[in-house]
């Protein structure tokens, strides 16, 4: 079974820098070094104000929303490391709650067809073929 999930384009979705520790343990794998504390991102608006259900920071780390967690659990998907983020941005007064959802290191996502190269954010998930 699988499940294909699309995302709408936007010019402003919101533009996600993340920790030093975040990513390195989403670029290398080192989950060792990451904790499940939850975490507090302060976010500019250089990007926009929009919050995606799934936001891939700086083209490798996946965030995705509660909404989009919830649903994640119903579908029994239980393999990933979570960690419960708040990305805020103080200036406009907005939180919004987000899991990092970092799976076992395995390269399967296309990327030529799952990101739009114009906005640099994931908006298909389209699995390499076997």
């Amino acid at each position: 079974m699988y499940f294909e999930l699309q995302q709408k384009k936007s010019e402003f979705f919101v533009n996600v820098g993340v920790p030093s520790d975040i990513r390195r343990g989403a670029v290398n794998s080192e989950f060792q070094f990451l904790d499940h504390k939850e975490e507090r991102i302060e976010i500019e608006d250089s990007g926009g104000t929009e919050f995606p259900d799934l936001i891939i920071a700086e083209n490798y780390v996946p965030m995705i929303s509660n909404k989009l967690k919830r649903l994640f659990d119903c579908w029994g998907i239980d393999n990933l490391f979570y960690k419960k983020l708040i990305l805020q941005m103080s200036e406009y007064d907005i939180q919004e709650h987000y899991w990092l959802a970092l799976p076992p290191r395995i390269d399967c996502l296309d990327p030529e067809k799952s990101f739009d190269s114009e906005y640099s954010v994931c908006n298909k998930i389209i699995i390499l073929p076997p």
